[in-house]
């Protein structure tokens, strides 16, 4: 493999640990600042920035806090969705589905990186011009474009990892704030005919929704 792909694989990498490692070090700051004592002094919290109680009052959010969904999420996929499911929902079935699309993206982006790297080191060898080098490819395949299509697939499997990644994130939060909206028994929508009078007597129509 070439240095400049191998430059570009280490970026990839780099950058989903860098996401995994900010997401650990916000969670273990989160917990730290949970595990405070919550008898403290008002002179003592007067000193505290008021990002900091802001994001207390959040994390402590009773009773269910989405900041806490969120967080779990980042630190490690479906913790979120766990969290939610174990307060209120019982939406287990969520935890798979985030490990069952974090297990696709990554299947295919270990099948596109054996593929590239295949077509590639044939194309090289295709063209290298030394007659001790074997193609082993199939001679009817354009290796050139075949290479070139797999590095566009691998790319797409990178960022597919990405996207469910932090779409599993939102979900946690948006699904945490669901708890705080309140569907009452008395919510009901029902239609009957109505009389309008718009210069003269017509039927009509009513829709009443009642909270």
């Amino acid at each position: 493999m070439s240095i400049q792909t191998k430059n570009k694989y280490t970026k990839y990498h780099k950058a989903l640990n860098f996401i995994a490692f900010s997401a650990l070090l916000v969670l273990l700051s989160a917990n730290s600042l949970f595990a405070q004592d919550s008898t403290a002094t008002d002179t003592s919290a007067k000193v505290r920035s008021p990002f900091v109680q802001a994001f207390q009052s959040r994390w402590n959010m009773k009773p269910h806090s989405p900041l806490k969904a969120s967080l779990y999420s980042a630190a490690l996929p479906g913790a979120g969705q766990w969290y939610n499911a174990k307060a209120y929902s019982r939406k287990y079935w969520k935890v798979p589905i985030v490990y069952i699309g974090l297990g696709t993206a990554t299947g295919f982006i270990i099948s596109n990186t054996k593929n590239y790297r295949y077509y590639k080191s044939q194309y090289i060898a295709q063209v290298d011009d030394d007659p001790n080098t074997i193609v082993t490819a199939n001679p009817l395949i354009d290796l050139k474009t075949t290479q070139e299509q797999y590095h566009k697939w691998l790319d797409l499997s990178y960022m597919s990892l990405v996207v469910i990644y932090f779409l599993q994130i939102i979900d946690a939060n948006v699904d945490a704030h669901m708890f705080y909206f309140d569907i009452g028994k008395d919510l009901s929508l029902s239609f009957h005919p109505s009389i309008v009078n718009t210069g003269r007597i017509t039927t009509g129509l009513s829709i009443s929704l009642k909270l």
